[in-house]
Order: structure tokens, then sequence, then C-alpha cells
């Protein structure tokens, strides 16, 4: 039986990063004896393996009894038939985070799967996933508003490691997310390959916003200027403002964090244990916090001129 890793995320803990890598590097994995695939592809990632099991996407699902019969599956065991069978898989999409483990086991029953997945510390994920929230999309809400309606519901890191364990036991390969290193992490902890061997790329995949930059975004959406281009538009020009408003990364108010550390940390101690043999799954005690300070008009209108003028370039330079 084929073996296949399946790198599930988490969202935040460099996944874009590593499936560039994983991209950049196909010839070279596969004379390791790893195979990419080119099946499910959506840009670097796999993300069609992952969609038809996200409950939002539960209607592709109705008449398939059977999903190996699915698209992606199907073209996957076409394309692996070309390649030793001793070769390794390896699939990667953040995608899996919000997809169901016993349909995705469903899916690669035929395979012999061993899930990785990457935890952040709970205060950092809080932070970024709250930037990268009113990054991409037209959210309006505070802090404290994503904190309370979104990030609680799905922080309890203990029970969606036993969710994925059920249907893949003794298959979990649980890692710690560090930004400065996850690349050379997966290399050398996962595929058990020296990352020197690789082309690596230099600048982000894809960068956060600062402090700054994520609350004149928060207040773009709520202003929702008549002139405003699309989000799509916006999307990748908006990093450029950090080095044109320079300020820390998003970080959290102390009573979130006092609140956020305490919520988690029977959750945390518990994945420390059984996956790390240790007591503590982050250390918490330097955290930096700053309470949340409202964009002043005069710099929103900045902001919003200077992104203007940025959208031009970039259309500019595209048109060439």
């Amino acid at each position: 039986m084929r073996k296949v890793l399946i790198h599930i995320g988490r969202h935040k803990t460099g996944t874009t990063a590593i499936q560039n890598f994983l991209q950049d590097n196909r010839e070279s994995l596969g004379q390791l004896g790893y195979v990419v695939p080119q099946s499910g592809r959506i840009k670097d990632a796999h993300h069609e393996f992952a969609r038809p099991f996200q409950p939002r996407n539960a209607h592709q699902l109705e008449g398939v009894d059977d999903y190996r019969q699915l698209k992606p599956f199907k073209s996957l065991k076409n394309e692996l038939a070309l390649h030793d069978a001793d070769s390794t898989a390896v699939i990667s999409s953040e995608g899996f985070q919000n997809s169901k483990p016993n349909m995705v086991r469903a899916g690669f029953k035929d395979y012999q799967a061993q899930i990785v997945v990457y935890l952040r510390s709970q205060l950092e994920y809080l932070a970024s996933s709250y930037a990268q929230r009113v990054h991409a999309t037209q959210y309006t809400g505070s802090l404290q508003d994503f904190y309370r309606d979104v990030y609680q519901a799905g922080n309890h890191y203990a029970s969606f490691l036993e969710n994925w364990s059920e249907f893949f036991p003794n298959q979990l390969v649980v890692r710690r997310y560090r930004s400065s290193n996850v690349v050379e992490d997966f290399a050398t902890s996962v595929l058990r390959v020296p990352v020197a061997h690789f082309r690596l790329r230099n600048a982000p995949s894809n960068p956060s916003l600062n402090s700054v930059v994520t609350l004149f975004k928060c207040e773009l959406n709520r202003r929702k200027p008549a002139n405003m281009p699309p989000q799509l538009q916006i999307y990748p020009v908006l990093p450029k403002l950090n080095a044109l408003f320079p300020a820390p990364k998003f970080t959290l108010p102390p009573e979130i964090v006092s609140d956020l550390v305490e919520s988690s940390r029977d959750s945390d101690t518990e994945v420390a244990s059984t996956y790390f043999g240790e007591h503590q799954l982050f250390d918490y005690s330097n955290f930096p916090t700053h309470p949340g300070l409202p964009i002043r008009d005069i710099q929103f209108e900045t902001m919003y001129s200077t992104l203007l003028k940025l959208l031009e370039v970039a259309d500019a330079t595209a048109g060439r």
C-alpha cells in the first residue's frame, strides 16, 4: 500500500512556505523517493482534495457513495501509477483543517496515510488569524468580536487532534510551528531530508500585515469608500504599506491574553504530554501586549491615498 503524507496545516503555520518548497523542489524530492502530485492543485496547494470534505461544500458529495471516485482522487491514482510503488506522495492543504477526518480517511482509504499538522502558540495564532481575516475579507469586527465569535470555537487543540487520531490512529505527526524555520523543520523532521539540498525562497510567501496596516484595513472595510477597489486587487498590494507605515506585528490586549492562556491551559497541557512528553506546549510568559488604538482620520486618509497609488503602480506594471 502506497504511503501518503497529508499536511493539513493548521492555518497560519507556514503552509504557503511549505507548499512553495514542495512545488519548487519536485524533481529533487522525486530523486529521494517523494512524489509531489500535480493532481488536486490550486496554485501550489492541494486544495481540491480538501474542499469536498468541508461542511460548506457538502452539496458536492450528493449522490457520491465512494469518495475515491471524486475527480482529484481518480487523477491522483492515475498519476501515482506512473511512479515507483515505494515512493511516498506528499499532499499539502490547510483546507484539511476544516474538513471532516472520517471523509478524508474514506477518500484516501487505498493509501497508508499519515497526517502532518503544525500547531502555533495560541496567542500568536489568534493575532495572526485576526489580521488575516481582516486582510483577506471585508470583516469589520473588532479583535474582541473575532475572539468571542470565531476563535474560541476552534482553538481547542486536544479535541482537534483527537478527531483526526480517531480515523488515523497512531498516524499523526504533530510539530510546533516556528516562523523562522518551518520549511527546514518540515524537510528534516517530516521528510527526513537535509534542507541544504533544496531551493528555498527568500521573500515571505504570504506576508502578514503589521498592527497599523491591520487596523487601517479594518477601518477601510467599515467605511467602504465609493472608489474602493475590489478585494482581490487590494489583497496582494496591502502588505507593501508595512514598509511605508512601520509598526510592530499585530498583538493582543492584556485581558485577552490572560483569558486565552487560561482557557487553553488544559488542552495545551494534554497535547504537550501526549505528543511531546512535556508539561508545556508553548511559553506565553513574554508575549507582547498592547491595547487596540483607533486609526486617526488623518492617518486613514493618508494610508488610503497611498494604497490607491500603489494599486496604480501595480496595474501599470501588470499592463507592460
